[in-house]
């Protein structure tokens, strides 16, 4: 899912302020809660869709055409849907980041 680095920034930064602050720094903490952990925008999206998104729709003045995954070869495989679960860490910290096209759209007004 297209992720703004600034949201997982401060997805990232809340998660080490509530293990320094919450917790007084105590190793057992990050024990019980260490491990991976899934970090993306909600939603799903296809990199037709997303640079359509970008390019601004319908109203965008660029023309964006899709084509199968299978006409774009790249040197590893990729799986059909790689949609991430991001429950665990919605369950652990309290983190839900919103919708891709929420993050896009902050992202673009901070770059306008």
């Amino acid at each position: 899912m297209p992720t703004w680095c600034r949201l997982i920034a401060e997805a990232t930064a809340h998660v080490a302020a509530k293990f320094a602050t919450a917790q007084g720094l105590d190793p057992a903490w990050f024990q019980v809660h260490g491990g991976l952990y899934h970090l993306t925008a909600q939603g799903s999206t296809t990199w037709y869709e997303f640079a359509r998104a970008i390019l601004g729709g319908d109203e965008g003045q660029a023309r964006v055409k899709a084509i199968p995954s299978a006409e774009y070869p790249t040197p590893a495989r990729r799986p059909r849907n790689s949609v991430l679960d991001n429950g665990k860490l919605r369950r652990a910290f309290g983190i839900e980041l919103p919708d891709w096209r929420t993050g896009l759209k902050l992202c673009l007004e901070e770059q306008g």
